[in-house]
């Protein structure tokens, strides 16, 4: 095995290690996305309950 061929073997495997690393960066973007969701959503339902019980 030559030196040029562990140069792509090791470049090929930091490309996966990279795009590993993308895709759970979006997969956590999109996690805090829905819980930021969540949030204004269950606000919102307690934000309307208190201005009815006011009324």
């Amino acid at each position: 095995m030559g030196a040029t061929t562990f140069y792509l073997l090791e470049q090929e495997k930091r490309l996966r290690e990279a795009k590993k690393a993308a895709h759970a960066q979006k997969e956590a973007e999109q996690a805090t996305k829905k819980d930021t969701q969540k949030a204004k959503t269950s606000t919102k339902k307690r934000t309307s309950k208190t201005k009815k019980e006011k009324q």
